[in-house]
C-alpha cells in the first residue's frame, strides 16, 4: 500500500482499534518482547486507556497485568477499578510477588525518567512480553556517568516503537506495526501526508521536511 494511502485514525477509538490490531501481530513476532505505545495528545488520561486494552488483551487469551511505579497511582487504580484490583500492582509488589502471580503480559503506565533505576530492574527480571505506554524514559537524566548513560540507552533501544501518534501545530507523527514513520503536514484542509522514514524523525527532520 502507498504511504500517502494511510490516513491518519479519525478518534480516540480507532488509535486504540490499531494499538491493539498491531500489539496482537507483534506479539506473535518472536523477534521483540517490549513493546511501547505513545499518544501525545495534550490532556490524554492514560487510566481508562490502559484498562481498555487491558480487557482486550484479556479477551484475546492473555493474561496481562498493569503496573505503575508508585502505591499512590496504585492504590487511585484500585479505587477506580475494583473489579481489576488483583491485576493491579506497584513496581515494589511486584517485584516481592514475582514468583507467585500468574502473568504472560505486563502494561507499564507512564515510567518517568526519575524512576528508570528501578523500571529497568524490574523489567529486566521479567520474562514475559512487556508493554509500556507513554513511557519518557529518553530523557537523559543529569549527572549519570559514561557506564549509566549507556546502559540507558541500551535498555531504550531494546524497546519497539509499536505504536505512535504524535500531533503537533504544524502537522503529525504516526506510525504503527509494522509501517515507517510517517509525517504529515496540516493545513485548514486537514492533514496531509508529507514524507516517510524507516526511523524516527529528529525535530531537525520534522521541521525541514514540513518547510518544502
Amino acid at each position: 500500500m502507498s504511504t500517502n494511502k494511510i490516513n491518519l485514525p479519525s478518534d480516540l477509538q480507532l488509535c486504540e482499534e490499531e494499538i491493539l490490531f498491531s500489539l496482537l501481530s507483534a506479539l506473535k513476532d518472536a523477534n521483540n518482547n517490549r513493546f511501547s505505545i505513545f499518544l501525545g495528545f495534550q490532556g490524554l488520561k492514560l487510566m481508562p486507556i490502559t484498562f481498555r486494552l487491558y480487557k482486550s488483551l484479556f479477551n484475546s487469551n492473555y493474561s496481562p497485568i498493569v503496573i505503575f511505579s508508585d502505591s499512590g497511582n496504585t492504590a487511585l487504580a484500585k479505587r477506580d477499578y475494583p473489579e481489576l484490583s488483583s491485576i493491579i500492582y506497584s513496581y515494589k509488589e511486584l517485584s516481592d510477588n514475582i514468583s507467585t502471580i500468574n502473568y504472560n503480559l505486563v502494561i507499564s503506565v507512564s515510567p518517568q525518567p526519575y524512576e528508570y533505576d528501578d523500571y529497568e530492574k524490574l523489567i529486566n527480571s521479567i520474562h514475559v512480553p512487556s508493554i509500556m505506554i507513554n513511557g519518557k524514559l529518553e530523557e537523559t537524566a543529569i549527572g549519570v556517568g559514561y557506564v549509566g548513560r549507556e546502559r540507558r540507552i541500551n535498555f531504550i533501544k531494546s524497546w519497539y516503537k509499536l505504536y505512535w501518534l504524535e500531533p503537533f501545530n504544524t502537522g503529525a507523527l504516526y506510525k504503527k506495526y509494522d509501517n515507517d514513520w510517517l509525517l504529515y503536514s496540516y493545513s485548514r484542509d486537514g492533514f496531509r501526508f508529507k514524507e516517510s522514514f524507516t526511523s524516527r524523525p529528529d525535530k531537525e527532520s520534522i521541521t525541514i521536511a514540513l518547510s518544502d
